[in-house]
């Protein structure tokens, strides 16, 4: 769209093959072009200033972690549970805490 706009200011008539038509922007060529410009270049610099963020995910059952948007639905893809909220989670289940401490000190003892 940029270098649409630059054409179109320093270029004011063009021919269109398709439609065997000529194109005169002549008078209107200079504010046109430089609109299609700052419209380009309006478009680009949004783009990367989106930033898009991410929720981590957890299934309370078989307690793997996602990224909100990698699973289809706010679902579990290998048990079918709905996702929660990594943030808070084991405050919200304590009892995963606590399964997962006693498999952390059973592989300490071997």
């Amino acid at each position: 769209m940029v270098l649409v706009g630059v054409i179109t200011y320093f270029v004011p008539v063009s021919y269109s093959h398709k439609y065997s038509r000529y194109i005169d922007l002549t008078g209107f060529n200079k504010p046109y072009g430089i609109a299609l410009a700052l419209a380009g270049i309006f478009i680009l610099w949004k783009s990367r200033s989106i930033s898009v963020k991410y929720v981590n995910m957890i299934c309370p059952k078989c307690e793997e972690a996602f990224k909100l948007g990698s699973s289809s639905g706010n679902r579990c893809p290998k048990c079918g549970a709905a996702l929660e909220p990594l943030d808070g989670f084991y405050e919200r289940h304590p009892e995963c805490k606590a399964d997962e401490d006693s498999e952390q000190g059973d592989g300490d003892n071997k």
